[in-house]
């Protein structure tokens, strides 16, 4: 009897780390990009906790983000243009590099809120994100 619960509860596990395995998230890049630049990312939960911030080199406008479990994230982007790891702006505080958010969000006088970013990543998504 106790024999026939180990497993269930075995095969409980199993169940469940599948169904909250890893999947790669891709990006692909719209408007003017540099070739040789690197593009810096932050990938954030709802709980707006940064799960993920890298530097990647694009291929062709293009990168896939590996092990994303599915879920609801906000993603910003810029390409670093001078290589110095930050957003460079202006003295109105205006982005000197490209730079994006999920869903094309845009704000008014400033990065635009939280709210309009948030996008579900499930199955077969892939994310379009237009360079400004």
């Amino acid at each position: 009897m106790k024999r026939w619960h180990i497993g269930l509860r075995v095969g409980a596990l199993l169940l469940c780390s599948l169904l909250v395995e890893a999947q790669t998230l891709v990006l692909r890049f719209e408007g003017k990009l540099d070739p040789t630049a690197p593009i810096l990312i932050e990938l954030t939960d709802v709980q707006q906790k940064v799960i993920l911030r890298k530097v990647e080199r694009h291929n062709l406008g293009r990168i896939e983000l590996k092990g994303v479990v599915y879920g609801r994230y906000a993603l910003r982007v810029f390409q670093d243009l001078n290589g110095n790891g930050k957003l460079d702006t202006g003295w109105m505080g205006i982005p000197k590099e490209p730079y994006g958010f999920s869903n094309n969000a845009m704000g008014r006088f400033g990065p635009p809120a939280v709210e309009d970013l948030w996008f579900d990543f499930a199955e077969g998504t892939v994310l379009k994100i237009q360079f400004r």
